[in-house]
């Protein structure tokens, strides 16, 4: 069996370790034209990334830097966000007289994180065997939720338990045969954490408990006579399972609503999609 302390780490590690990374100023390339020069860069950073840019230059091939330039045009000084092709003019001669040397180009970034509103959400949640179920979730850029799914029916234990490929305790006296009765109990309760990919796309991870109970019904009859004796339920043990259950999925924000899509597994051995829509409500 799975137990909740191994699992739990594994699920926090997945949920937090998405997309970090540091901000990165790359491809710096420059070229001239006329009085002007051109220089493009790239930034990489997350999605709520406010970057501050300010220019330098050295013409004594690195050795020191001058700056930050303030004749410029373009993606530079504060609000811009991370993105490609990034393009900064500098009027050259309206700064400095003379120029020599091989030219190198230093961009620097002071970043602070934007303040994230505080998302509240209310979402169904369900799978193939458990399709009523609900979901709430607070969220900023990481969130907590608690999500509850089941299936109509609760039944866990029958008259009879079949293990082993075998009817345990049978009637003596009688035999027995299977009807049609082959109902299925499934309830799933998870708690997790979620991590914001981008403004619409989150990743979450979550665990829980789990059950899986399936339950047959058979007819019994008199050894005798052939009389029917009565109806009972049978507990089939070889396919029941109750323990540790693990999700991981995504969530997709549409204005005010929320699609989730994701897998759960009750202690690896039953699998199931499993999908939901909500709604935001603050």
């Amino acid at each position: 069996m799975i137990s909740l302390k191994k699992l739990l780490p594994i699920c926090l590690l997945l949920v937090c370790s998405v997309s970090i990374y540091s901000q990165k100023i790359k491809n710096i390339e420059w070229e001239s034209n006329g009085n002007l020069i051109n220089i493009t860069y790239d930034i990489s950073g997350e999605f709520d990334d406010i970057f501050d840019i300010s220019v330098y230059y050295s013409d004594d091939n690195g050795k020191t830097f001058k700056g930050p330039l303030k004749s410029l045009e373009g993606d530079f000084g504060k609000g811009l966000r991370k993105g490609r092709n990034k393009k900064v003019v500098w009027d050259v001669y309206s700064e400095v007289m003379t120029l020599g040397g091989n030219l190198i180009f230093d961009i620097r970034a002071n970043v602070t994180k934007e303040t994230l509103k505080r998302d509240i959400s209310v979402s169904t949640s369900s799978t193939g065997l458990s399709p009523f179920g609900l979901r709430f979730e607070v969220s900023k850029k990481y969130g907590f939720y608690i999500s509850a799914r089941t299936a109509l029916s609760f039944k866990t234990d029958g008259d009879y338990t079949f293990e082993n490929n075998k009817l345990q305790n049978a009637p003596t006296n009688s035999v027995y045969n299977f009807n049609d009765i082959n109902d299925v109990s499934r309830v799933i309760l998870t708690i997790g954490m979620s991590r914001k990919l981008n403004r619409n796309l989150a990743i979450y991870g979550g665990l829980g408990y789990g059950t899986y109970n399936q339950i047959w019904g058979i007819d019994t009859k008199s050894v005798g006579t052939g009389n029917k004796l009565g109806e009972y339920s049978v507990k089939n043990e070889d396919k029941s399972l109750s323990g540790a259950e693990f999700e991981l999925g995504l969530t997709y924000r549409i204005k005010k609503f929320v699609l989730s899509a994701g897998v759960t597994t009750l202690q690896f051995e039953r699998n199931e999609f499993t999908g939901g829509i909500g709604y935001i409500i603050n």
